[in-house]
C-alpha cells in the first residue's frame, strides 16, 4: 500500500508483525518522522509544479493559448 499521508501511514500497522505504529514509535519518534515526510512532499511540489507548468508551455507551443497562461501561473504560484 502506497500512504498518501503521514496520517494514514501513523494509522496503520507493521505488514510484517501487525502492530500499530502509533504503540512501536514514541511521541517524539512521529513527531521527527511526520516532520520528514512534510519535508519531502514540500520538497515534491517544487519538481511536480514545474513538470506541469513545462507540459503546459508545450501545449501552448502547439497553439493553444490557454496553456501558456497556465504555465505562467503554475510557476508564479511556486514563487508567492
Amino acid at each position: 500500500m502506497i500512504y498518501m499521508t503521514f496520517k494514514q501511514w501513523k494509522d496503520g500497522n507493521f505488514l510484517e508483525t501487525g502492530e500499530p505504529r502509533k504503540k512501536a514509535y514514541s511521541k517524539d519518534e512521529l513527531a521527527l518522522i511526520e516532520m520528514g515526510w512534510n519535508y519531502g512532499y514540500d520538497a515534491g511540489q517544487t519538481a511536480e509544479r514545474e513538470a506541469c507548468a513545462k507540459l503546459c508551455g508545450e501545449l501552448h507551443l502547439s497553439g493553444d493559448d490557454d496553456c501558456g497562461q497556465a504555465a505562467d501561473a503554475i510557476r508564479a504560484r511556486g514563487q508567492a
